[in-house]
């Protein structure tokens, strides 16, 4: 297998290598040709540009130009040769019948009636090199004892231009005998290559498969395996370590093999004891980091309102006597004000711990959700310093299978953000459509937006924007934080962004079979 495998090595870098080199050598051969195609139609060219040039002048525009291609044509290599004027026009050419025919001036031409040496291209419709020069003349010139003037005045103007073609046919058949050559001798060196690598490989190749085979004996239990290891070479000598190798292996075959493969084991069990170890002590760190951070906010959130009743109390208890009715009642309002926002963030300290948990169940029913969004409408309006709510859902119903309860939720912790940023002369929108089995509510207000350093932080616990106007509102910061967990507890997604005037949050929720 070795041995067909350096056979097959040394063929390849043979190829290659002789490929590589044909490819150079006939990029090198088209090269020269096609410098030397240049070379010998430029001097052609130039050779009868001034014959060319006098018949122009003398208007000898028949047997002048007609000698002029014919001396072009005697040449072996030129298969065609022609005169035209500046306008295209054909005045002389190899084949008779096409003189006075228009030809077609493309950019390539244009170049030549400019140029001032003789410029070449390959036509490949017809496997031959055009070289074209253009006929200048001084712009007056001498006719017997006349002097004639060109319109132009002193300056070279083109007369016209030569074009020969020198065909490809020889060169194709000189580069396909050089093909033939290159093939050939690497054929014939591929052919040695193999013979000779089989030669030096058979003497590598046989050890090696013995003690291939040995090897195999080994594994199949047969300690008593031996190769032969005559001479001095590496082969010799991996021969006569693996003699060696068998040779202990027969002197310790007490069950090493089954002694390495339970350490193996017990190793592997250990570590995947100690990654699931490791993995769940970071769980558990994340863990009460998370319930330190939570319960320091929460502790914190909750001492406002404790101050301010003890505050009240306080106050009550060491100038009873002095207050008055209506002072005493304003205390008590607002120390059950303050109870009842303490009440407020317990519960939803309680409520978002509860969603963490997943320890609450959804009971999604037929709910409509225009009728519950007026609902908490009507309730929040009872609350002073409301803005101005406005329901925009099309059509008398909005039918959905969501949970009441916890889209009521949804509704009130977004509306009453609402209202906390919005002055009483301005409006809250709510406006709710169904796209397929999508239900998407949108609630926008008129507010001065979400300050920049609040969006990172906008749906989580107790996040609270540092301007004046949320220093001026009452809340907990939790209403985002559970409204986004809600949401995405009955499968949907909630996000926020800021309009020209105010800010808009929307909720999508999976709709559900709505015709239940």
């Amino acid at each position: 297998m070795i041995q067909q495998k350096l056979i097959a090595l040394t063929i390849f870098i043979v190829a290659l290598a002789g490929l590589i080199v044909s490819l150079l050598f006939l990029f090198h051969e088209h090269s020269v040709i096609r410098h030397e195609v240049q070379s010998r139609g430029n001097i052609l060219v130039k050779a009868v540009t001034k014959k060319a040039l006098d018949s122009i002048r003398a208007g000898d525009y028949g047997a002048g130009l007609a000698g002029v291609v014919k001396s072009l044509h005697a040449d072996p290599d030129v298969e065609i040769a022609m005169v035209v004027d500046p306008e295209g026009t054909i005045l002389a050419h190899t084949y008779d019948r096409t003189i006075g025919q228009k030809l077609y001036l493309t950019s390539w031409d244009q170049d030549v009636f400019k140029s001032k040496e003789p410029l070449m291209r390959f036509d490949s419709g017809k496997n031959r090199y055009i070289i074209g020069m253009a006929i200048e003349g001084p712009g007056s010139y001498a006719l017997g004892d006349k002097e004639l003037v060109m319109p132009t005045g002193n300056s070279l103007i083109s007369l016209g231009a030569i074009y020969i073609g020198i065909s490809q046919d020889r060169i194709s058949a000189l580069l396909k005998k050089t093909i033939g050559f290159v093939a050939a001798s690497l054929l014939m060196v591929l052919g040695v290559a193999s013979i000779l690598t089989r030669v030096f490989t058979r003497r590598i190749v046989r050890p090696l498969n013995e003690l291939n085979q040995a090897t195999k004996d080994i594994a199949e239990g047969n300690l008593l395996a031996q190769v032969d290891a005559k001479g001095n070479d590496e082969v010799s000598n991996l021969a006569r370590s693996f003699n060696l190798m068998t040779r202990r292996l027969r002197e310790t075959t007490i069950g090493k093999s089954q002694l390495e493969a339970i350490v193996e084991q017990k190793t592997r069990e250990l570590k995947e004891t100690n990654e699931s170890l490791l993995e769940a002590n970071t769980h558990l760190q994340r863990l009460q980091e998370l319930e330190s951070k939570f319960v320091s906010m929460a502790s914190h959130e909750l001492r406002t309102p404790l101050t301010s009743i003890g505050g009240f109390v306080s106050l009550m208890q060491k100038y009873f006597e002095r207050l008055t009715k209506e002072q005493m009642t304003n205390y008590l309002n607002a120390i059950a004000s303050e109870s009842a926002r303490l009440g407020r963030m317990i519960n939803e300290i309680l409520d978002l711990k509860r969603i963490e948990q997943g320890r609450f169940e959804l009971n999604p029913v037929r709910l409509d959700v225009k009728m519950l969004a007026q609902k908490v409408i009507d309730e929040l309006k009872m609350r002073p310093n409301q803005p101005h709510y406005e329901v925009v859902i099309e059509g008398a119903e909005l039918i959905a299978m969501l949970d009441e309860d916890k889209t009521k939720q949804i509704f009130i912790n977004l509306l009453s953000n609402a209202a906390k940023y919005t002055p009483a002369d301005k409006h809250v929108f709510v406006e709710a459509f169904a796209i397929n089995a999508t239900l998407v509510i949108n609630i926008r207000d008129e507010g001065p937006g979400i300050p920049k350093e609040l969006w990172e932080k906008l749906f989580k616990p107790f996040a609270r924007a540092n301007d004046e106007v949320a220093r001026k509102t009452v809340g907990s910061g939790l209403g985002l934080a559970i409204t986004k967990s809600l949401v995405e507890t009955m499968g949907g997604r909630v996000r926020a962004e800021n309009l020209k005037t105010g800010a808009q949050f929307t909720v999508i929720l999976p709709r559900g079979n709505s015709n239940v």
